[in-house]
């Protein structure tokens, strides 16, 4: 075993939701049951209860609505969710993960999101910042990473906004991110720097570039 794994297994939330005696709404939440660490297991749990409102904020009303105009004509079926989890990171005591959420609101179209959490050694929660040494320009670091992947990709067809490099911009401190084996990877939620075709775009900054701004050896 490498040094520092914590052991997991994948657990799920899943719920069906009924109206007048028939599901409207199903949705399946997974995430790490970290077996050898009851605090980091207790962070993922609660992440998974916070990605699981999301779930309900974003597909509920759509499902009542649903209900209520197509359920007499027999037209209704239940609208559903997933959130798909990846562990990508389990070295020196740190476990990161993201879950991918898709929701079919049928009638409504459908939803992607992202939601992140990455976990160190103590079991506390890592922010983005507190990867970094103190006094570190990180943000400028990863913005031009960011700009460089971004005209890349535009150059290759990708429907980035025309000012996407402005957007992320304000958004790199607050950006998504998990660890991976290689790097560091920021992502943003549809719409937010590019159109829906996009998905969700994400970039990785290799930890070689990040030496001499990270407060901690990946």
């Amino acid at each position: 075993m490498s040094v520092g794994v914590r052991e997991f297994e994948k657990k799920r939330i899943k719920r069906e939701i009924k109206r007048g005696g028939a599901v409207i709404f199903k949705y399946d939440v997974e995430f790490p049951y970290v077996t050898d660490d009851a605090a980091a297991s207790e962070k993922y749990r609660s992440w998974a209860r916070t990605v699981e409102k999301a779930v309900l904020a974003e597909g509920l009303h759509s499902a009542g609505r649903q209900y209520a105009a197509l359920f007499r004509s027999g037209h209704f079926a239940p609208l559903s969710a997933e959130a798909s989890c990846q562990v990508m990171y389990n070295l020196n005591g740190i476990m990161s993960a993201f879950d991918d959420i898709y929701i079919d609101r049928r009638n409504e179209g459908t939803r992607l999101h992202r939601a992140s959490l990455t976990v160190d050694v103590g079991s506390r929660q890592m922010r983005l910042g507190s990867l970094f040494a103190p006094g570190a320009r990180w943000r400028e670091l990863l913005l031009g990473e960011i700009c460089g992947q971004i005209e890349r990709e535009r150059a290759g067809g990708a429907l980035y906004f025309f000012d996407a490099e402005k957007r992320a911009e304000r958004l790199v401190g607050a950006a998504g991110f998990y660890l991976a084996d290689d790097g560091l990877v920021l992502y943003f939620q549809p719409e937010q720097i590019a159109g829906v075709s996009v998905g969700i775009p994400s970039f990785m900054v290799r930890y070689e570039k990040l030496v001499s701004v990270l407060r901690l050896k990946l």
